[in-house]
């Protein structure tokens, strides 16, 4: 077919539709670049080949496109943010239907629900000092985070005032080694489905 053909150009047009409904959501200056992008790859690759459809083929599904382009995104909103939320959505996005991508998602989850619960029982030890601490049940090896009181009788509180500066610590810790993690996911997958898809 004619790479100047009326046909080709409705076909070219049809693509470029559906990338347009598979992005929809996103800013319409960002949807139009990409659009804009694409016509121009479809433009020189067709003036190489003399051939639009093959120069369709060769972007494969839009719809598949689309989603990579909505993933792409977001890893860069992560990198820009860096916020938990940014990070957790950048995973969810990316996880994929591995066990891998859904034990990451989870992970990251229970890194960040555990900075905000230490932060949490530190703000609370300073209002409700005896009710909240690191306690040890009598012959137990391994403390517990408490903020409902000390427990049954015998039971001693391991860090006291200290819970206050080392549970703030410990939570910003956490939040950084979490946001780390999730961050060396997202890049870890992105570069897989490049490797993948070229």
């Amino acid at each position: 077919m004619n790479s100047h053909s009326p046909a080709a150009d409705a076909a070219v047009e049809r693509y470029l539709e559906r990338i347009r409904e598979g992005l929809r959501g996103m800013p319409r200056s960002e949807v139009d670049d990409i659009v804009r992008e694409l016509r121009a790859h479809v433009e020189e690759r067709s003036e190489a080949e003399g051939d639009r459809e093959s120069a369709l083929r060769s972007l494969g599904d839009p719809a598949e496109l689309a989603r990579q382009y909505r993933k792409e995104r977001v890893v860069r909103r992560v990198e820009c943010s860096r916020s938990p939320l940014a990070v957790l959505h950048g995973l969810l996005l990316l996880r994929g239907r591995s066990v891998a991508g859904w034990a990451a998602l989870l992970l990251a989850g229970l890194g960040y629900a555990w900075a905000i619960a230490l932060a949490a029982a530190a703000v609370d030890k300073v209002f409700e000092p005896r009710d909240v601490g690191l306690w040890l049940d009598p012959g137990g090896w391994l403390p517990r985070l408490r903020v409902d009181g000390p427990g049954p009788p015998g039971t001693r509180e391991l860090l006291g005032w200290w819970l206050v500066p080392l549970g703030l610590v410990a939570c910003a810790v956490l939040v950084s080694l979490t946001r780390r993690f999730g961050l060396w996911w997202i890049h870890r997958s992105r570069d897989r489905r490049a490797s993948i898809t070229t």
